[in-house]
């Protein structure tokens, strides 16, 4: 986990991070489940209910978006030493 890359961001105010094509998982509304490439080029593992509050977390294999009640205790977390 790249710690000092985790944030947490609205996916309509950040379009690069949005998943765009699907490559094994679910997209039903209000849900996002699987492997999605990303409108930057990147591969993400998505996992999302709400768009409003993602966690960005990128790893050096592929990147995580989580939704989560408390995005930005988690995000605080996962940045912490």
């Amino acid at each position: 986990i790249d710690a000092g890359g985790v944030r947490v961001v609205d996916l309509d105010k950040t379009p690069d991070l949005r998943p765009t094509y699907r490559s094994n998982g679910l997209a039903l509304p209000g849900l996002r489940e699987g492997w999605f490439g990303l409108a930057n080029g990147k591969r993400a593992f998505v996992m999302l209910t709400d768009t409003s509050h993602v966690v960005v977390i990128p790893t050096s294999d592929a990147w995580l978006l989580l939704s989560a009640r408390n995005s930005d205790e988690l995000a605080a977390r996962l940045r912490a030493p």
